[in-house]
């Protein structure tokens, strides 16, 4: 497309006195290459005045072909510029524009002042020549000067050439997602057409397209494409998506493993095992690949795998066309059933422990296992080989466990004999006292013990504070070690007496003496306790106990000899009075002459008992008595008190015959 621009030039003539004449032009700039591209919009056309020197009314016209430029908008405009406010009228659809303004002076204006700028949009097919025109229609191209003559207005056209080097734009529709269903397909799908825009070829033609609607599209990606040209060859296409996704998953069902896989014997895997086949796998699209795991590493089935001792996953994947993945899985256990087992257990040990020591060292080869799984599993043991036993039987076990699995135990017994006696040294023999209970309290003296293995057990053949009677008693004592092994050893403790004897005399004891001045007593017989044999003696050792008071003394005598006294008293009481012999008969005295007494005197008489000495008294004494009848007694009074009297009487008589004196004479008296 070619574009004419006129260039035009006011031509103002300048008039006066002292004026000379001066051009006045205005020149249009199209500020494109004359090369231009017909899709410019907005097409900038400036209008601008290279000389606009003194004018005050000024009018003109710009034409256009309506077909192939459209006139949008004028811009730019500036009032300030000129002062006289011009008119702009265009219209667009004819395809013309009037300037026109007149001033109260002349318009001064920088020179290349542009006035405005006509914005177009290039509406032709491509390829085409364009003018735009300075005419006279619909105003005629006019100029006047200030109070002056009209002067012509030189213009300058333009045209240029609009190539169309742009392709029409096509603007498919959005990618399209869609889902299938129960059949693998996405039904009778629509969609708009592309919406196709040339700037300058408003019916561009379609070339291609690889899909019409409605159409059929299985789960996947489709590309739909389109293309357009336009009239000058350029051409435009547009392309989109459409996405049918199969959203149904396959369904996958895996076998059902019930029971669980021991090892091959000897191996710590199962060897060979068949890998089973899903039970079934359907989905709504027949295409899907089928793939497993075991363990997470790839693996087929149907194919013969080696599972190791433990958990196996399996998963069993299907993918269909569309990615859409389904997943089922199963356990595999492979349980190790075998046991480690041992070799060389060491057969049963018996060792005796030294003189010197209990304990002893005991050696012994440590046994081996082996295990199908685990190359060196752990052994344990209760015992281990060089352990220092004290005498006693052991149990030696060894245990390994591998995967859980515990082996046989290993199991012998070692048995540690101490045959050494424990020496025993008792201490030296005992002397101790009996007490009054004649019985000793002793406890046994421990004895001096040595052992190689220490001694469990001491005893004697008496408990602590045991009782001993007089005389001598072995105390024994037996030591048995921890092992059984005894001895023994005794000493001799003698309980000797050291005290008196205890004697208990029979009461005292009294009688009557008959008259041979005694009398029989038979004393009881003392009783005496001792811690041996006692013998008891009295003295005197009588029965015939004379009058008065006869202490008896018993005396006890033990067998070490050692006495002890005690008495009874016998009383033989006198209760005979005594014998008075010879006592005097009565005798007959007369007074002595001239008194009234008499005298008497007699033989005394005698007085015997058996109790000894007897006192004799008597009353009144032998001598003087008076005239009267006197009565004399003799008392015999022995040491118990018994008397005895004897009287008689002395008769002092009065033989002399009284003396008157004084004797009055006869008295008579009168009644």
């Amino acid at each position: 497309m070619r574009y004419t621009i006129f260039y035009i030039f006011l031509l103002f003539v300048l008039c006066g006195s002292d004026v000379q004449a001066q051009i006045v032009y205005v020149d249009l700039d199209f500020p494109v290459a004359n090369l231009q591209d017909c899709a410019i919009d907005p097409l900038i056309v400036p209008v601008r005045a290279k000389t606009f020197f003194g004018p005050k009314t000024v009018r003109f016209s710009i034409n256009w072909n309506p077909n192939l430029l459209e006139l949008n908008h004028v811009s730019q405009f500036d009032f300030q510029l000129i002062t006289s406010s011009p008119s702009i009228v265009y219209n667009s659809v004819v395809g013309w524009l009037t300037f026109e303004m007149t001033a109260t002076a002349g318009q001064v204006l920088m020179p290349n002042t542009v006035l405005f700028n006509l914005e177009f949009k290039i509406k032709g097919q491509g390829n085409d020549q364009i003018s735009i025109n300075y005419a006279d229609f619909p105003l005629q191209r006019f100029a006047e000067l200030n109070g002056g003559p009209e002067v012509p207005i030189i213009t300058n056209n333009l045209t240029f050439d609009a190539y169309d080097i742009n392709p029409p734009t096509v603007n498919c529709p959005a990618n399209m997602n869609l889902f299938v269903g129960q059949v693998c397909q996405a039904s009778n799908i629509n969609w708009d057409m592309p919406f196709v825009q040339d700037p300058c070829d408003p019916n561009p033609l379609q070339i291609f397209a690889s899909h019409n609607p409605p159409v059929n599209f299985a789960p996947g990606v489709h590309q739909v494409s389109y293309s357009y040209q336009d009239a000058s060859g350029n051409t435009g296409a547009c392309d989109f998506s459409v996405t049918v996704t199969d959203t149904i998953k396959p369904i996958i069902i895996c076998p059902t493993i019930l029971t669980s896989l021991n090892v091959t014997p000897g191996q710590c895997q199962r060897q060979n095992y068949t890998l089973p086949n899903p039970i079934s796998v359907t989905d709504n699209c027949p295409s899907f690949i089928t793939s497993a795991t075991l363990n997470n590493n790839p693996a087929q089935p149907g194919t013969q795998v080696n599972l190791p001792v433990g958990s196996n996953a399996v998963v069993y994947m299907v993918t269909d066309v569309s990615g859409s993945t389904s997943a089922c899985s199963y356990t595999l256990n492979v349980v190790d059933n075998e046991p480690p087992v041992f070799a060389n257990c060491p057969v049963n040990i018996t060792a005796y422990s030294p003189t010197s020591t209990c304990g002893v060292q005991v050696n012994w080869t440590v046994p081996t296992v082996s295990d199908n799984c685990v190359p060196n599993p752990i052994v344990s043991g209760n015992y281990s080989s060089g352990q220092v036993l004290l005498p006693g039987e052991y149990q030696v076990t060894y245990t390994s466990v591998a995967n859980g699995l515990s082996a046989v135990p290993c199991t012998f017994t070692i048995t540690v004999v101490d045959s050494i006696k424990p020496l025993v040294i008792c201490p030296a023999n005992q002397t101790v006292s009996a007490g009054n209970n004649c019985l000793a309290v002793i406890s046994p003296i421990q004895p001096t013990v040595s052992d190689n293995c220490g001694t469990q057990l001491q005893e004697a053949n008496i408990s602590d504070n045991t009782s001993l009677s007089i005389g001598q008693h072995t105390i024994g004592w037996q030591v048995n070690d921890n092992s059984g092994n005894s001895a023994t050893c005794s000493y001799l403790v003698t309980v000797v007496d050291v005290g008196v004897p205890t004697v208990t005399c029979p009461p005292n004891a009294s009688a009557v003496a008959t008259p041979a001045c005694s009398a029989v007593v038979v004393l009881p017989n003392a009783i005496a306790e001792d811690c041996s044999t006692v013998n008891v003696v009295a003295a005197p050792n009588t029965t015939n106990f004379g009058i008065g008071q006869t202490v008896v003394v018993y005396t006890a005598t033990d067998a070490v000899g050692l006495t002890a006294t005690c008495s009874a008293t016998v009383t033989v009481s006198d209760q005979t009075p005594p014998v008075i012999s010879a006592c005097p008969a009565n005798i007959t005295v007369n007074n002595n002459q001239g008194t009234c007494v008499g005298i008497a005197n007699w033989l005394t008489p005698t007085a015997t008992d058996c109790g000894g000495s007897v006192s004799l008294s008597v009353s009144p004494n032998p001598g003087s008595f008076a005239v009267g009848t006197h009565v004399v007694t003799y008392t015999a009074k022995d040491p118990s008190n018994n008397t005895s009297t004897c009287t008689f009487t002395v008769v002092v008589h009065d033989a002399e015959a009284p003396t008157w004196s004084n004797c009055p004479s006869q008295v008579s008296v009168s009644a």
